[in-house]
């Protein structure tokens, strides 16, 4: 026991809750994107957003590849339990928050404007979903060794 929890109930609920919002987050945008694709084009009038949105999606990566190390280097790998699995579950939201961020921008600007250039957020969105989605292994590693990005 450390920390007051067992390993594997602290776990099982970071991990859970981790999935929940990570879901919640690819799936809104996925929504959002298909209402958007699925509603009446934009007018066009806003093609002047299409290359900061684009450039959004296309950055935002990035940014949250520097916070997940910056924000996972904060925490020791020596310290408790409890403190490693809240830096596993804040890394990791942080993370895709700003993915999502940038792909919500993407997706209404598309919806105004009609242009699929402005939708390269939500890919980036789904690929960094897929590549850091809270998995049992990645969870173990991180409560391991600390964010598998290396320190900032």
């Amino acid at each position: 026991m450390e920390d007051g929890r067992t390993r594997d109930g602290a776990d099982d609920r970071v991990l859970t809750a981790t999935r929940t919002v990570a879901a919640a987050l690819l799936v809104a945008v996925l929504v959002l994107a298909a209402i958007a694709y699925r509603i009446s084009p934009g007018t066009g009038d806003f093609r002047v957003l299409v290359i900061p949105a684009a450039l959004a999606g296309l950055v935002s990566p990035v940014i949250a590849y520097r916070l997940y190390s910056v924000l996972g280097a904060r925490t020791s790998p020596d310290a408790a339990l409890g403190v490693r699995c809240d830096a596993f579950q804040r890394v990791t939201v942080v993370a895709l928050a700003v993915t999502a961020g940038a792909a919500l921008f993407g997706i209404a600007t598309y919806a105004m404007s009609s242009d699929l250039a402005a939708m390269t957020g939500v890919v980036t969105h789904v690929l960094l979903s897929g590549a850091i989605w809270p998995s049992r292994v990645r969870l173990e590693s991180y409560l391991d060794s600390g964010p598998p990005w290396g320190e900032a």
